[in-house]
């Protein structure tokens, strides 16, 4: 971890990977790095970890406890596998493959997603996609032995963006393994500047009653 905290700080040391650092407010650092392996189907893997630095003092200690409710904050990291395969005909657009293992939570997880684009008029589209997740997690017991649970989770859903406007509709589905139905949901975005976006959703809960929720974003780049 310290010599990989070590190369993010200095920068890229090979053109073909990419390194970013950012500190964390618990004190923390988050490296980040990501590879291109192949160009073909737009392969790239790569690595989000957290590094925490050991306390040098016994205050520096108590003051890292008192922080965090008595715990003392460890490293941890995640690698993660992407694909984007090439359409198949008029069936689909594009197919991505993604593979992650967190090291910290002894966990894996394997998801998929199937795209498809269909152009409306004036600019406007119409956009399909299926998604499926397998989510595999080893439960520690007596720090001996371990049990293995499976989770999955399977949505799909369709969007229109009406690009003159800036609004996009959503619609969709989702099932997991907590739940035994459909729940379905619906959602819309507005785009108000080149920044700021509001979106709001509506979704079924597993309970029977309605979750609501209304967000705003604001992304800049410079």
């Amino acid at each position: 971890m310290a010599a990989l905290l070590r190369a993010a700080q200095a920068g890229p040391a090979v053109e073909t990977q990419n390194w970013s650092y950012s500190k964390k407010s618990n004190g923390t650092d988050a490296v980040a790095v990501e590879k291109s392996i192949s160009l073909i189907w737009d392969t790239r893997i790569g690595a989000d970890m957290t590094v925490a630095r050991d306390p040098t003092t016994t205050w520096d200690l108590l003051a890292e406890k008192a922080a965090n409710r008595g715990s003392v904050l460890q490293s941890s990291g995640t690698a993660w596998a992407a694909a984007t395969a090439p359409g198949a005909g008029s069936i689909w657009d594009k197919a991505v493959v993604g593979a992650r293992f967190d090291s910290g939570q002894q966990s894996s997880k394997i998801s998929i997603s199937i795209m498809k684009s269909v152009p409306l008029r004036r600019n406007d589209l119409l956009a399909l996609q299926i998604d499926a997740d397998v989510a595999k997690k080893q439960m520690p017991l007596f720090r001996l032995l371990g049990h293995v649970t499976r989770d999955f989770e399977i949505h799909h859903s369709a969007k229109v963006t009406f690009t003159r406007i800036g609004t996009s509709f959503v619609v969709g589905e989702t099932i997991s393994t907590t739940d035994d139905k459909w729940l379905r949901y619906f959602g819309a975005e507005q785009t108000l500047s080149n920044a700021i976006t509001i979106s709001g959703v509506i979704r079924e809960t597993a309970q029977g009653s309605t979750d609501m929720s209304l967000t705003a974003g604001f992304k800049r780049s410079w």
